[in-house]
This record gives C-alpha cells, structure tokens and sequence, in this order.
C-alpha cells in the first residue's frame, strides 16, 4: 500500500472531485506524476463546470454573448459562449431552479382553473 494518500483519488477516475484543492498545503511530496494527474484532474473540473455554466446560461437568456462586444473580447467568436459576469455555477443553477418553480407553479394555477 502505498504511503500517499491521495492514491485512494487516483485509483478510481470517476472519483476525481474528492480530490481536496488544499492538498498542497498539507505538506504531501507528491510526485510530479501526481501532480500532473492533479493539474490535469482540475482543468478538467474547471472546463466541464465551464460548459455547464454555457449551457445553462444559454437556457435561461438574457446573458450578452462575448461576440457581440468585440471591443472588450476582440476576435471572440460564438463558439466563446456567453459572459455570465460575477455568476458561478450555483447562482446559475439556483436562479434555473428557481425559474422551473415558477413555471410549475404557473402550470398548477392554469390547470386548477380548468
């Protein structure tokens, strides 16, 4: 078995969001395998909640597209996406629950009036 603790994380792919982000500053002498594996292992985290934050961004609307303001992000183009400002994940995600409440509670108003 081996002495670093972090193996338990890198042994199993699909458990790469249990790897602590303080883990450099509890000392591990981690060797550069694993932290290419831990850099690697957080740019993925970083992109995908990226393309989550894109995706639900586009279905809510009203967020300003970055090719629409070629003066402050010259050359960008649609596939950049949309400029969700200070919004992180979990706002997004708490204002598209939020919008879905309503719809559902509209629905119920609209079929209890039938």
């Amino acid at each position: 078995m081996s002495s670093n603790p972090l193996d338990a994380y890198y042994s199993n792919p699909n458990s790469f969001v249990r790897v602590p982000a303080c883990a450099w500053s509890w000392g591990f002498n981690m060797s550069e395998t694993y932290k290419q594996k831990y850099d690697s292992l957080i740019r993925l985290c970083k992109y995908r909640e990226n393309m989550l934050e894109q995706k639900i961004a586009e279905a809510l609307g009203g967020f300003p597209r970055y090719c629409d303001d070629q003066t402050n992000f010259p050359g960008s183009t649609a596939k950049d996406g949309f400029c969700v400002g200070e919004l992180v994940l979990e706002d997004l995600l708490d204002t598209l629950i939020s919008r879905y409440h309503d719809a559902l509670n509209e629905q119920n108003k609209c079929t209890r009036s039938l």
